[in-house]
């Protein structure tokens, strides 16, 4: 298991393909995101926020049950508080 990504306290298996968000820590980011995810009728198996500092970048690793299509991805980087969204396949 995976628990620590660039300072952020993270819990990643890799058993399941995952969606990591780098975010603005602002109400309302997490809501757009899985709507988007929602819309695509990806479900979330597991998911966790962290954030280095109040208000200010946050990552967010949402593990899935299928991998995302290339389109999610995109629509979640074009979020405007999302300053970068990926995803990972499981290992």
């Amino acid at each position: 298991m995976i628990t620590n990504i660039d300072g952020y306290a993270v819990e990643l298996t890799g058993q399941y393909p995952a969606l990591i968000t780098i975010h603005r820590d602002r109400p309302g980011v997490i809501t757009q995101v899985t709507q988007i995810l929602s819309r695509y009728e990806v479900n979330i198996a597991f998911m966790r926020v962290s954030r280095q500092n109040r208000g200010e970048t946050a990552m967010m690793i949402m593990e899935l049950d299928d991998q995302p299509a290339d389109e999610v991805v995109e629509e979640c980087r074009e979020v405007y508080e999302v300053e970068n969204a990926f995803a990972i396949p499981a290992i």
